[in-house]
C-alpha cells in the first residue's frame, strides 16, 4: 500500500505531552480515513476460489429426478443443518449438485425434462434456505444497482436466482428480469442505468452452442445501455467448465460460482466509470 502523504508535524521523543498527543491523534486520524479504507477496498476484491463440492452432490442429483422428491429436500434440510448459510451451499452443494444433473442427462440416465424439473425442485430448496434466514435488513449502497438475467431462451434459471441473492446480501440493488429476446434486454438496459449485467446460461449444460448467441447480446446490450461503462459479468456451467468462455462472449468478467459475482463486477469495473443517476 502507498503511504498517504502526510508530513509529519511533531517530533514524537522531544516534544511535549500535548504535542504528543495530538500527534497520535493526528496518525490516528490518518489511520481511519486513509489507511484502514485503502486495506478495505483491497481486501474487498481479493479473488474467490471455488469451494469443494459436497460429496452429497451426485446422491443429491439422483434423489431430485426422483418421483418422490421428499428425500432430496430432507438432504439438502441435513446439509443446511451442518453448513448453515444459503451462500455458502450455493457454491459447495446447489451449483455442483446441477452440473450431476447435466451429467445424468449426459449419460443418458436423465431426461433433459427430468433435469429442468431437478433444478426447478432445486432452486425451491435453495429458496426455503434463503427464506429461512432472511436478514433484518440489507444495506443498498449507491452505485451499486445490477440487472440479473438468464440469456434470452435460456429455461434453466438457477444461475440467476444464485447470483441475484449472493449481490442482494452483499448490498446490492437488485433487479431480477426474464427478457424473452435481445430487444428485450436492450430496452431495458435503456431505459434504467445500471452499474452492472449479470447475464447467465444454464447451470447444468454446458451450452457451448449458445456462446456466440450470448456474444450478440452483450454487444447489443452494451450499445444500447445509458451506463456507457456497463460492467458485463456472465455465469453458468460452461463457465466453470471452460475458462476461456468468457472471453469468447465478450464479458469483462466470467463467475465458475455465485460467489463470484460480487468479486467479478467489482474487479471489471473502471477505474473512473461515469457518474450515474442517484439510487
Amino acid at each position: 500500500m502507498d503511504a498517504p502523504d502526510v508530513q509529519p508535524e511533531f517530533d514524537l521523543i522531544d516534544s511535549p505531552d500535548g504535542a504528543c498527543h495530538q500527534a497520535t491523534a493526528s496518525l490516528m486520524q490518518v489511520l481511519k480515513t486513509v489507511a484502514i479504507p485503502r486495506l478495505l477496498a483491497r481486501r474487498a476484491v481479493l479473488p474467490i476460489g471455488v469451494p469443494v463440492a459436497d460429496p452429497c452432490a451426485a446422491e443429491l442429483a439422483r434423489l431430485l429426478v426422483a418421483t418422490d422428491p421428499a428425500p432430496a429436500y430432507a438432504l439438502i434440510d441435513d446439509r443446511r443443518r451442518q453448513d448453515g448459510a444459503i451462500v455458502p451451499l450455493s457454491a459447495s452443494l446447489f451449483e455442483p449438485t446441477a452440473r450431476q444433473l447435466g451429467d445424468l442427462w449426459l449419460t443418458d440416465d436423465c431426461t433433459e425434462v427430468d433435469v429442468t424439473l431437478g433444478l426447478c425442485r432445486l432452486q425451491l430448496a435453495a429458496r426455503r434456505v434463503s427464506a429461512g434466514e432472511v436478514p433484518a435488513a440489507v444495506a443498498i449502497r449507491p452505485g451499486r444497482r445490477v440487472l440479473v438475467a438468464p440469456q434470452p431462451g435460456e429455461l434453466h434459471l438457477l444461475t440467476a436466482s444464485l447470483d441475484a441473492e449472493v449481490l442482494w446480501r452483499a448490498g446490492w440493488d437488485i433487479a431480477c428480469e426474464f427478457p424473452t429476446s435481445d430487444d428485450a434486454v436492450q430496452g431495458l438496459v435503456a431505459d434504467t442505468w445500471f452499474d452492472a449485467l449479470d447475464l447467465s446460461l444454464s447451470a447444468a449444460f454446458r451450452r457451448e452452442d449458445w456462446l456466440p448467441r450470448m456474444a450478440r447480446t452483450i454487444m447489443l446490450a452494451r450499445i444500447a445501455s445509458r451506463n456507457p461503462a456497463l460492467v458485463v459479468v456472465v455465469g453458468g456451467r460452461i463457465f466453470f467448465d471452460r475458462k476461456d468462455a468468457g472471453d469468447r462472449v465478450g464479458a469483462d468478467r466470467a463467475s465458475s460460482t455465485a460467489l463470484q459475482a460480487e468479486w467479478s463486477i467489482l474487479t471489471a469495473r473502471p477505474a473512473q466509470s461515469p457518474a450515474g443517476p442517484t439510487h
